[in-house]
């Protein structure tokens, strides 16, 4: 069954995993308890035959024991935050689930099913799964969907920074300093950037301490590195670039192997006016984008604060 299953309902789930699962004496033996919520034995067995079936590399199911312990506790955080505003794994909340479960696999509904049978998962162990993700979904929904509306302005700035990626350039001075891969001096070498940057954001002289600090082989132009097309840079760099005024600097950066302050020393569009034109199509698209990307981060957070304060006992 290699690459039947694409997770996608495992969005939001929380990828830490915890300590190690002693195996149940037996099989309907309480293995964790999730504010007064009981996952047995039989319910991680189950789960971590799911996921290793979900694999499709042929590794057994003890081997996503940890994992299928992790995937529960969130589960049962997200059907108790659905019945907190009136939401139950209704019949109908579970076709819907199983439905849309299936047309991400690309297979009819009973197909997968069967399928999923065969290898030894019971429908009650397929319904609690995605059961769990739909009402995640409506929660999410109900909580966040109407704050996460991007704005137009939000959006105009998305579709100006397409159109950056494509047609703009960037004339850049760097200061970047190497990592050494020791955690400690590391952060020390964090620590000497950020406040390098804070003293030529009290007006320091750049190029020269290019020259003095830098480690990259532009410190002997004071930091030169010409012209830099958008679509070179990653998106959130040239979204901060937009933002600077000439002979502004960046926020200290990460880069391979290092990190980096960037002066901003002229920009220039090319074949372009300046003017965005984008069809209503492409327009709907980009906030689609943004609205999605802005539930994911509220739901996440909003996820890692319930189980913050959950009650969740390990036996």
């Amino acid at each position: 069954m290699t690459n039947l299953f694409r997770l996608c309902f495992g969005a939001f789930v929380v990828a830490s995993l915890i300590g190690g699962v002693a195996p149940a004496q037996t099989v309907f033996k309480p293995v964790a308890v999730v504010n007064e919520s009981v996952i047995t034995g039989f319910d991680l067995a189950q789960r971590a035959r799911l996921l290793s079936t979900m694999d499709g590399r042929g590794r057994p199911a003890e081997a996503f024991q940890r994992q299928a312990l992790e995937t529960l506790i969130v589960d049962r955080l997200k059907i108790q935050a659905g019945e907190a505003i009136g939401l139950s794994a209704t019949e109908e909340v579970v076709q819907i689930g199983f439905d849309l479960f299936a047309q991400q696999n690309g297979l009819e509904p009973e197909v997968l099913r069967e399928r999923l049978n065969g290898d030894g998962v019971t429908n009650q162990a397929i319904d609690d799964f995605v059961a769990a993700e739909t009402i995640w979904r409506e929660v999410v929904r109900a909580r966040f969907l109407a704050q996460a509306e991007p704005s137009s302005s939000r959006i105009d700035e998305e579709l100006r920074l397409s159109v950056n990626l494509t047609n703009t350039s960037y004339r850049l001075n760097e200061i970047g300093l190497k990592f050494t891969g020791d955690r400690q001096q590391d952060q020390q070498i964090s620590a000497a950037i950020l406040q390098l940057y804070n003293q030529l954001q009290g007006g320091g002289d750049f190029q020269e301490a290019a020259r003095q600090f830098s480690q990259t082989p532009s410190a002997e132009r004071g930091g030169e590195l010409g012209w830099v097309p958008g679509n070179r840079m990653p998106t959130d760099l040239v979204r901060d670039l937009n933002r600077l005024e000439i002979g502004q600097i960046t926020r200290p950066v990460s880069i391979q192997g290092g990190v980096a302050i960037l002066q901003l020393v002229e920009r220039r569009t090319d074949g372009s006016d300046g003017n965005i034109k984008v069809s209503d199509e492409e327009r709907e698209l980009v906030r689609e984008r943004l609205l999605s990307q802005e539930v994911n981060r509220l739901a996440e957070g909003f996820l890692q604060e319930i189980r913050r304060d959950a009650l969740i006992e390990i036996r």
